[in-house]
């Protein structure tokens, strides 16, 4: 990919220092103010070049620098994003990850990758999904894994990238690195019954991420934001066309058939979309309307926004 990158940092002084090092290993940094098309930052960042951006990210690394990077021929992407849910979801070299759900199951994905991508990153899907932006993949289909964020998919029928065979799949799991797997649809609605057959989870994941949202409290349960309705009634024993509530929410999270049904390793659940102090509220109220043996198996609860990247882990809500 052809093009520059802006480097972008949440204080001024952080600006300053990746400039000192940027500078002094002779990468050509330029300080450029934050476009206002990018709501995040000091103000200042610093334009480098794509042929110095590889030494770039090793500089500041190596100066544990955080930043976000954006590719500026791209129209400001994000594509290297400083950690905020790799360590709320206790990430670690080696882990399979397994995102499920509704409501921001394609965006953990992304912003996952682009936090964790100077490591080696597998990326790929047991369902199907829509096309990363290019920005996001450093390599795809490749037959051995370099740093940065190798897209594995078994082709493209049209709408969507389809899932490679379970063998190929395993076979280039990274030792040591992080495999991100969506393995779940939810026709882009707020709330799902699963099927017996779904969420596809390879056996060898080793922490499992259900995502769901509060947003649809207080709507008609339908069609129009339910997928499969009759298995979320037979879930959650709504019925349709009435006023969903948190706890019905609360069921299809729970429940042995619901959420977490087919769970692998460590289980986290993300309670998304949560952008204000009413929201935040709200979710807190989901999560105490969960049983408690249930939150015994859960390693967190979390609650924030993927868009945002913020994220609060709930005390006392999971071991």
């Amino acid at each position: 990919m052809n093009g520059e990158y802006l480097y972008v940092f949440d204080r001024t002084h952080a600006a300053i220092a990746a400039e000192r090092a940027l500078l002094g290993g002779g990468v050509a940094a330029r300080v450029m103010p934050i476009p206002a098309v990018i709501a995040a930052g000091c103000g200042i960042g610093l334009r480098v070049a794509e042929g110095q951006r590889a030494q770039a990210n090793v500089l500041l690394h190596a100066q544990k620098i955080a930043s976000d990077v954006h590719c500026i021929a791209d129209g400001f992407p994000l594509y290297l994003a400083k950690p905020a849910l790799s360590p709320a979801l206790d990430l670690r070299p080696s882990d399979a990850l397994a995102i499920v759900g509704c409501s921001g199951k394609t965006a953990l994905l992304h912003r996952l990758a682009t936090e964790l991508r100077s490591e080696t990153v597998l990326l790929a899907t047991t369902t199907r999904i829509l096309p990363p932006p290019k920005s996001l993949v450093d390599a795809a289909n490749p037959e051995h894994l370099t740093a940065g964020i190798n897209l594995l998919h078994g082709g493209f029928d049209g709408a969507k990238l389809t899932p490679p065979t379970a063998e190929r799949l395993a076979a280039l799991r990274p030792a040591a690195g992080y495999t991100l797997l969506e393995c779940d649809g939810s026709k882009g609605l707020p709330l799902k019954g699963w099927a017996a057959h779904e969420p596809v989870i390879p056996p060898w994941v080793t922490a499992t991420v259900g995502v769901c949202t509060t947003r649809p409290v207080g709507t008609a349960l339908s069609a129009e934001n339910v997928h499969r309705p009759a298995i979320f009634c037979a879930l959650t024993g709504a019925k349709p066309g009435e006023i969903i509530t948190l706890p019905h929410i609360a069921a299809m999270i729970s429940h042995e058939c619901g959420l977490f049904g087919k769970a692998v390793g460590r289980r986290y659940l993300l309670v998304n979309q949560v952008e204000s102090d009413a929201q935040a509220a709200q979710a807190q109220e989901l999560a105490s309307l969960l049983p408690q043996a249930f939150k015994h198996t859960l390693s967190g609860i979390l609650t924030g926004s993927v868009q945002q990247a913020t994220v609060t882990l709930l005390d006392g809500e999971a071991k």
